[in-house]
């Protein structure tokens, strides 16, 4: 292997690494986005009505999901740079002609496991907390358009 190609290599490297804290950095955007919109939610419903209906505990479920998908993402991003800290360390200390020489010493991440973990608490609990946000506002807005477009009883009609 060239230095060509080790540069070529490193630069997909990169990109591949930019393009998963993009990623990233949408599944925490979204979630921030969706837990202000429930918090607004919360401020201009009142909050007796809102705790006696059943939208409430789903809700607040949601919401709680989606802050733990936002930790898991940044829990995420800390593995996955200390994963390829790591890796960067491993290649300083092993030329690549050594690395190609040696096959049966390859590197292994002690952030493997931990990753995938933190990536599936992450969808896990965005797509719990999407849905349940979703949900709530369904049928809140449901439950509100229900109630406005009632037509009007007999005595009410204009003759």
């Amino acid at each position: 292997m060239t230095t060509e190609d080790s540069k070529h290599l490193d630069d997909l490297a990169d990109r591949l690494i930019e393009k998963q804290q993009r990623f990233v950095y949408f599944f925490i955007t979204a979630n921030t986005g969706v837990i202000i919109y429930s918090t607004n939610f919360f401020i201009e419903i009142d909050i007796k009505t809102l705790v006696s209906n059943i939208i409430f505990w789903p809700l607040i479920i949601g919401c709680v999901s989606l802050l733990v998908s936002t930790v898991s993402c940044i829990v995420w991003l800390f593995l996955k740079n200390k994963s390829y800290e790591s890796y960067l360390d491993y290649l300083r200390d092993h030329t690549y002609t050594i690395l190609r020489e040696k096959k049966e010493e390859e590197f292994k991440s002690p952030y493997k496991k931990p990753i995938s973990k933190t990536m599936g608490t992450m969808f896990i609990s965005f797509g719990l907390g999407m849905g349940l946000n979703i949900s709530v506002y369904v049928y809140h807005f449901w439950q509100v358009h229900k109630q406005k477009i009632e037509p009007p009883k007999k005595e009410q009609q204009i003759k």
